[in-house]
C-alpha cells in the first residue's frame, strides 16, 4: 500500500445533530456541517487514495448517506463504529467493511504495521515491537498514552482527514509509556 496515497479518519457523524451540541463543533446544524465536512475530505483526499474510516460515518437515512459517498474522494474501507448499520447499497459504496483490520503499510523505512479499530485498545497486536494503533470513537476526549496510538476522528483535526505522513510525525514525537504483557507487573 503506497503511503503517499493513505488516509485515515473516523467519527464524521454526517447529519447527527446532537454532535454539534455534545461535541462542541461550531455549526449552526448539520447541513452545513455536513458541506464542511465533505469540504475538508475532498480539499485533502486525492480521489485515486485509499482511506480508512474508522466507525461512526453517518447517521443519516441510507439516501441521504449515499448522496455524501458520491460526493467523497478515495475508495473507502469502512472499519464499523457504534452507529454505523447499512443496507447492502450503502455497504456496496465501501471497499469492504470489517470490524477490524490489521494494515501493512510499505514505508520507506521499512514495513509498517497497523491496527485500525473504532474503539481504542491498552494493547494491541504487536504493540511491542512498533506497531501503530489508530481509533476513533472519543472524539478527542481520552488521552491514551500506552504505546504508539492516537485518535484520528474530525473532532482531533478540525475535522480533517491525516494522512499517513501526519500519523507518523505524531507518533514519532508522542511520549509513550510502552507496556510489555510478558513481563511481571509488581
Amino acid at each position: 500500500m503506497n503511503p503517499d496515497r493513505l488516509y485515515f479518519t473516523s467519527d464524521h457523524h454526517f447529519g447527527h445533530e446532537s454532535i454539534i451540541k455534545n461535541q462542541h463543533r461550531l455549526f449552526l446544524n448539520t447541513g452545513d456541517m455536513d458541506w464542511f465536512m465533505i469540504y475538508k475530505w475532498n480539499e485533502k483526499i486525492p480521489k485515486n487514495s485509499t482511506v480508512f474510516h474508522l466507525g461512526d460515518l453517518s447517521i443519516h437515512k441510507n439516501i441521504d448517506t449515499l448522496k455524501i459517498l458520491d460526493q467523497l474522494n478515495g475508495n473507502i474501507h469502512l472499519i464499523l463504529g457504534n452507529h454505523d448499520r447499512y443496507n447492502l447499497e450503502i455497504k456496496n459504496k465501501f471497499a469492504w467493511i470489517k470490524d477490524y483490520y490489521y494494515l501493512k503499510v510499505d514505508d520507506p523505512a521499512g514495513r509498517q504495521k497497523i491496527v485500525l479499530s473504532h474503539y481504542p485498545f491498552r494493547s494491541w497486536r504487536s504493540s511491542g515491537h512498533g506497531s501503530w494503533h489508530l481509533f476513533g470513537h472519543c472524539h478527542g476526549n481520552m488521552s491514551i498514552d500506552i504505546g504508539k496510538s492516537i485518535d484520528i476522528g474530525v473532532d482531533t483535526n478540525n475535522y480533517i482527514p491525516y494522512s499517513y505522513w501526519e500519523i507518523k510525525e505524531l507518533l514519532n514525537n508522542k511520549k509513550i509509556a510502552v507496556i510489555d504483557h510478558h513481563k511481571e507487573i509488581k
